[in-house]
C-alpha cells in the first residue's frame, strides 16, 4: 500500500473505477489529464454505454483535481478544464511520443517516389475509430478528390476498431461514395507500418471535432507528411503555425488543399518545414525536463542526478 512519502501518478483519460481507490491513499498524487471525450459524440451513434461512462469520468474530474497535489494537463486545452485552482501546482506537458521512430528511412523515401508516381493523391489517418474523429469527413475528402476534383485517391486508415456498428457505417459510406478501391482500413499496425504510410503519403488529413493532444499530428510532422483538415479543440495548438487546416470542416476545400500540395513541391516543402520545426518542442528532452521539474520536489535525488 502507497504511504505518505510516494507519489502516485494518476493518467486520466476515462471513468476509473480505481480512483476513489487511488485518491484515498495517503501518498502525493500528480494528475495526468488526457481529456475525456464527451459523451453526445457516442451517444449520437448508439453507444449509450459509452457515452455514459465518458460523462461520468468528465464529471469526477473536479473531485480528483481537487485532491490531486500536482495536476498536469498535457495541452492547455486540457488544462482549462480545472475547476478554479486552489493552492495546487497546475502545469502543461505534452506526451511523450517516439519522434526517432517516425523519422522516415531510406526506404520509406522511395515509397514516396513510387507512390506520387502513379499520380494518386495519397492520404493517411491515424487514430482510434470513434465518432469525434470524424472519420466519415475524412472519408468524404477522398471523395471530392475523386468525384468533384477528378484524381484518384488512395485512402489509408489505421486504428482500431471501438464499435462494429460505428465501423459499418464508415464501410457504407465507402460504398456511397464509390470508393471501395480507394480506401482501405488498416487494423492494428505496428509502428513501422504508420511510420512508413505517413512518409509516402502527400497528406495526414485530419477533420477530429475533439481531441486532448493528438499524437498523429506529431508523427506525420517528424515523417515529414503534411498535414490538411480542419482546426479543432486541441489540434489548433498542438499544430501551433504548423499544418494546413482551416477553421471549418469544408470538404472540399480541404481536398483541394492535398492536391495542392501534391501538385506544388515548393508549397509542400514549406508545409514540412515548419512542421519539422514545430516538431522540436515536443523534442523527448524538453519534455523529459518538464517533468524533471515537477518531480523534483518529490523526489530529492533527482537534483544531483
Amino acid at each position: 500500500m502507497p504511504a505518505k512519502q510516494d507519489v502516485i501518478i494518476f493518467h486520466y483519460s476515462f471513468a476509473d473505477h480505481n480512483a476513489d481507490l487511488i485518491l484515498g491513499y495517503r501518498a502525493k498524487v500528480i494528475l495526468v489529464y488526457h481529456n475525456i471525450t464527451p459523451g453526445h459524440f457516442f451517444r449520437a451513434h448508439g453507444q449509450t454505454g459509452l457515452a455514459d461512462a465518458c460523462d461520468a469520468g468528465r464529471a469526477a474530474l473536479p473531485v480528483i483535481v481537487q485532491r490531486a497535489d500536482v495536476c498536469i494537463g498535457d495541452s492547455d486545452y486540457n488544462r482549462a478544464e480545472f475547476p478554479i485552482a486552489t493552492g495546487r501546482t497546475e502545469c502543461t506537458i505534452p506526451v511523450f511520443y517516439n519522434d526517432h521512430l517516425f523519422r522516415p528511412v531510406a526506404a520509406d523515401h522511395e515509397r514516396f517516389l513510387r507512390s506520387s508516381a502513379n499520380g494518386a493523391v495519397n492520404l493517411t489517418f491515424i487514430g482510434r475509430l470513434v465518432p469525434n474523429k470524424r472519420i466519415d469527413n475524412v472519408i468524404r475528402v477522398a471523395g471530392a478528390i475523386k468525384n468533384t476534383i477528378g484524381m484518384t485517391p488512395r485512402l489509408r486508415i489505421f486504428g482500431k476498431i471501438w464499435d462494429r456498428e460505428y465501423f459499418r457505417y464508415l464501410e457504407s459510406i465507402v460504398l456511397d461514395l464509390g470508393l471501395e478501391t480507394n480506401v482501405v482500413f488498416e487494423v492494428n499496425q505496428p509502428g513501422s507500418e504508420l511510420r512508413s504510410a505517413l512518409a509516402s503519403s502527400d497528406a495526414f488529413v485530419t477533420m477530429s471535432e475533439h481531441e486532448g493532444f493528438m499524437v498523429p499530428l506529431l508523427e506525420s510532422f517528424s515523417a515529414g507528411c503534411p498535414v490538411v483538415g480542419m482546426k479543432s479543440t486541441a489540434i489548433t495548438e498542438t499544430c501551433g503555425p504548423a499544418g494546413a487546416l482551416l477553421p471549418t470542416a469544408d470538404i472540399n476545400a480541404v481536398a483541394g488543399m492535398a492536391v495542392a500540395l501534391k501538385r506544388d513541391r515548393d508549397s509542400r516543402m514549406a508545409v514540412i518545414r515548419a512542421q519539422s520545426q514545430r516538431a522540436q518542442a515536443f523534442a523527448e528532452g524538453r519534455t523529459w525536463n518538464k517533468w524533471r521539474m515537477i518531480l523534483e520536489d518529490f523526489v530529492p535525488q533527482l537534483r544531483n542526478a
